[in-house]
Order: C-alpha cells, then sequence, then structure tokens
C-alpha cells in the first residue's frame, strides 16, 4: 500500500514538473501576411491587373453600348436580312463581353488563391521553425482562440517575423500576378446569307 502511494505521488510530481516545462505561444497570422513584403507587393499586382481588366471591359461595353444604339436608331429603316444580322453581331458581342468578364474574375480569383497559398505556406514553415527551435508546445493563431492567458502563453510574432526575413523566398511568390491572360472569347458566329 505504502508503495502504491509512493508511485501514486511520483506520478503526480513528474506530471505536474512536466507541465511546468510546456511552451506554448501564439501569433497573429492575419498581421504577419498583411504586413509580408510578398503579400504587400502581390495585392499591388492583382490591383493593377484588376484595372487593366476593368478598363478593357469599359472598352467592350462601350463598343457594345454604341452599336446597340446605332442600331436601334437605324432598326426600323433596315431590311430584315440586315437587321437579323446586326442582331447576331450584337448578341455575338454581348456573348464576348460577359465571357471575357467571368474569365477575368476567374484570372484575378485564381491568382488572389495563389498568392494567400504561397504566403500562409512561408507563415506555416516559420512558425513550425520558431516551434521547434524554441520548444515550444503550440503555437496558435490568437485571431482564431477563444481565449489565450497572458501569463502562460508568449506572442511569437517578432521570432516569426525575424525567421520570415531570414527565409529563401520561394520561386512562386516571385511569380508576376498578371502575366497570365484570360483565354479570349469564341468569335461570334458569322450571320447567315
Amino acid at each position: 500500500m505504502l508503495r502504491k502511494i509512493a508511485l501514486s505521488l511520483l506520478l503526480i510530481c513528474s506530471v505536474g514538473l512536466f507541465a511546468q516545462d510546456l511552451k506554448f505561444g501564439h501569433v497573429s497570422i492575419q498581421d504577419l501576411a498583411s504586413s509580408m513584403p510578398e503579400m504587400i507587393d502581390g495585392r499591388k499586382k492583382l490591383d493593377d491587373t484588376s484595372k487593366q481588366y476593368e478598363k478593357e471591359l469599359a472598352q467592350m461595353y462601350s463598343d457594345l453600348n454604341k452599336k446597340y444604339t446605332e442600331f436601334t436608331s437605324a432598326k426600323d429603316s433596315l431590311p430584315e436580312s440586315i437587321k437579323n444580322r446586326r442582331i447576331e453581331e450584337l448578341q455575338g458581342l454581348e456573348q464576348r463581353f460577359n465571357n471575357f468578364k467571368q474569365q477575368s474574375s476567374e484570372e484575378i480569383q485564381k491568382q488572389q488563391s495563389e498568392l494567400e497559398r504561397s504566403v500562409m505556406e512561408m507563415i506555416v514553415k516559420a512558425v513550425k521553425a520558431v516551434g521547434d527551435e524554441n520548444g515550444y508546445v503550440y503555437i496558435m493563431d490568437k485571431n482564431s482562440a477563444l481565449y489565450i492567458s497572458s501569463t502562460k502563453s508568449t506572442d511569437v510574432t517578432e521570432l516569426v517575423k525575424a525567421k520570415l526575413k531570414a527565409m529563401p523566398k520561394p520561386a512562386a511568390t516571385t511569380a508576376k500576378p498578371g502575366v497570365t491572360t484570360p483565354k479570349p472569347a469564341a468569335p461570334a458566329a458569322k450571320p447567315r446569307r
């Protein structure tokens, strides 16, 4: 019986000592990502690409609107075959506009996702390295945690920032978003004669 008590006390003491050696950390992934040069540069490139698409879409819309206005003002004086050909032409222009609008939106979303994925991969590597080098059991994202003790958890943001600066940059983050262009819309159907 004395042996069981001694064994129980030994286990309790060793668990207590073990628990005291555990290190917990927290970091704001959102703050890290938004301050990274890769994210800042990537967002600027995305904005530039988006503006180029918007400019192109505005020109396409202007052309479509001009042709529609010309058609509506002249449609009553046109023979039926010419009227039908112009209607088909307008429908083709509208379809190309809609296709380009969708493709450009998809391209921007794809580039945004790639940027976020590559930045997140870098952050995860840096957090893991800081955890391993400094003996942390857990490093949590403070933006998604319900509670973090300010006395039992250490803010490791600066350690992770330093690690990120020291890490080699992957090739994916140096690629220039916006270099790829959406596929052109299919040409309109040829009018019947």
